[in-house]
């Protein structure tokens, strides 16, 4: 559908309030500079550059989410610095600008009311890596009408509620954006519930709509004003994360679910023992009963990766990523929307996802090369700037001859890299809201020895990162009750392994600890709790 209201600074799928910069105009040193405002602190702070942009000044914006952003790591180690490091070490004589406009959390929408703003600050390169947020925010779309309905009298007499169909679009406050604004959606995964924008047909068609018209509309916008832009492929693990939530098939009888458990319960069993092709016939019937179920592709993928039949695991590792019920990583149709986009636009796309699938093992992307479902670890970063650095260079956007060889640039970078205490906190929060509890002990444990290192470096910590110590074992031991009670109910055991109470007890236990790290970002407290899903004590199947 075309449309109508497409340009700058308008949006038909939402509405953009309460707008506020992130640059505005400085002094430094007795020069007009712009830099970063106090309104955008999910943007990287610290950030000045040129108001008078001189001729030897090449400047370059790095768009996105936290991935493009350098989350979680320190803020020298992310893409954007890397690539700035790279470019002075080829251009010396060339101040280079490298710009990180990238916020965590932003989505496309997002992503488009900062292209807004600094299309006019005179870039030489726009460079859009985002996709991994795009379900994050609680709202609903509401599909834009074409542009003849729009001006059609006789619709408008027709229809009385037209005028506010047309204002009832998801309203976005920017200046004010925080936590609040997607903790309804961190709740939904953190308890399994399917996102509405995924679960829903419609909601889900205008979401991709919705995603193709901002990345098509900043295309436009710089092939307009004859500025370079390139679009990154969005790289996600496959091999190492387990869907966010699963969802059986709405058409499931009641046989066809036991049948499904039945075979569910066999192969994963026999997957926790090792037997590996027992494994894959079991889960392979699974999916006969319900193909529609991510988590049953997801370990049929496992145990198709361990016996090494690689081609077939990774169609049901993509498999479990398109049928996730709350995608927080990018689905490969985003990707295509990218590919088709540069090659109808001209604009430049830069694949890192298969430079990264070069780094990792069997060409399958995981925590090889991402330090979780989405954000590459330093050492990938590395690797991204520089395939940028020869994006750049393919495309004659180096405004001088290289210094030296482009290969010398390449640099090796340490495995710890980036295991610093705040990194390992947020990374341990981030996999208990996302219930990946398998790969949160070994997560636990770096970030236990991160403290311990932090503490023998600066004694004056010791208290309270004895405090947070003492915290991380009780939440392993909450997570490992938690656990057992999720699996228990997925494999019809429930009633064997707990009794009513105590599975009671064990979700409350779970309750509180979610509470202790969500509420806080919620205006007032009964709002937690009518979000929490009703305790029941459901029967087998």
């Amino acid at each position: 559908m075309q449309l109508a209201l497409a340009g700058k600074n308008v949006n038909p799928y939402v509405e953009i309030t309460n707008r506020a910069d992130v640059f505005e105009r400085a002094s430094e040193g007795g020069r007009p500079v712009y830099h970063r405002t106090a309104d955008h602190p999910w943007i990287p702070g610290n950030q000045t550059f040129e108001a008078e942009k001189s001729a030897r000044t090449l400047r370059i914006f790095l768009l996105g989410g936290s991935a493009a952003n350098g989350w979680p790591h320190d803020g020298s180690l992310g893409i954007g610095p890397l690539l700035a490091h790279k470019l002075r070490a080829a251009l010396p004589e060339t101040n280079v600008e490298v710009l990180v406009g990238a916020g965590v959390t932003f989505a496309s929408y997002r992503v488009k009311v900062v292209f807004d703003e600094i299309i006019d600050y005179a870039p030489d390169l726009v460079i859009i890596y985002c996709g991994n947020n795009e379900f994050l925010e609680d709202f609903v779309l509401r599909s834009p009408l074409g542009f003849p309905w729009r001006h059609s009298a006789a619709v408008r007499i027709s229809h009385d509620g037209l005028t506010e169909l047309l204002r009832r679009k998801p309203v976005f406050d920017i200046k004010n954006y925080g936590n609040a604004d997607h903790v309804a959606n961190r709740l939904a995964f953190a308890f399994g519930r399917a996102s509405k924008l995924r679960d829903d047909p419609e909601q889900f068609r205008q979401l991709r709509d919705h995603y193709r018209y901002n990345i098509q509309s900043m295309v436009d916008e710089c092939r307009r004003r004859g500025v370079p832009v390139m679009l990154l492929q969005v790289p996600v693990n496959l091999k190492d994360w387990v869907p966010n939530v699963s969802v059986h098939r709405r058409d499931l009888t009641a046989e066809q679910l036991r049948g499904w458990q039945r075979a569910f319960r066999e192969g994963y069993l026999s997957l926790e023992q090792g037997e590996h092709g027992q494994a894959a016939g079991h889960l392979r019937q699974a999916v006969e009963f319900d193909g529609d179920h991510a988590e049953t592709h997801y370990y049929l993928a496992v145990a198709l990766h361990r016996l090494n039949q690689v081609g077939e695991a990774r169609r049901h590792y993509a498999s479990a990523l398109e049928l996730d019920a709350y995608p927080f990583r990018a689905l490969p149709e985003f990707n295509s929307i990218l590919r088709e986009i540069s090659q109808r636009s001209g604009a430049i796309s830069v694949d890192i996802v298969a430079a990264l699938e070069e780094q990792a093992v069997d060409r399958i992307i995981g925590l090889d090369v991402l330090v979780d479902y989405v954000h590459p670890t330093v050492a990938s970063n590395e690797v991204i700037a520089h395939e940028l650095l020869l994006a750049m260079a393919r495309a004659k956007l180096l405004p001088a001859a290289p210094s030296r060889p482009l290969e010398e640039l390449r640099f090796t970078v340490q495995r710890a890299a980036g295991e610093t205490v705040p990194a390992l906190s947020a990374l341990c929060k981030q996999h208990l809201i996302m219930r990946q509890y398998d790969k949160f002990d070994g997560l636990a444990r770096r970030y236990a020895r991160a403290l311990e290192r932090d503490s023998q470096e600066n004694p004056s910590r010791r208290d309270q990162n004895a405090a947070e110590l003492r915290r991380l074992v009780r939440i392993e031991h909450v997570v490992s009750q938690y656990r057992r009670l999720l699996l228990a109910e997925k494999l019809g055991r429930l009633g064997e392994e707990f009794s009513a109470a105590e599975a009671r007890r064990v979700f409350d236990e779970y309750v509180e600890m979610i509470r202790s790290l969500e509420q806080h970002h919620m205006a007032r407290p009964e709002e937690f709790a009518s979000r929490i899903p009703k305790f029941q004590y459901p029967a087998s199947p």
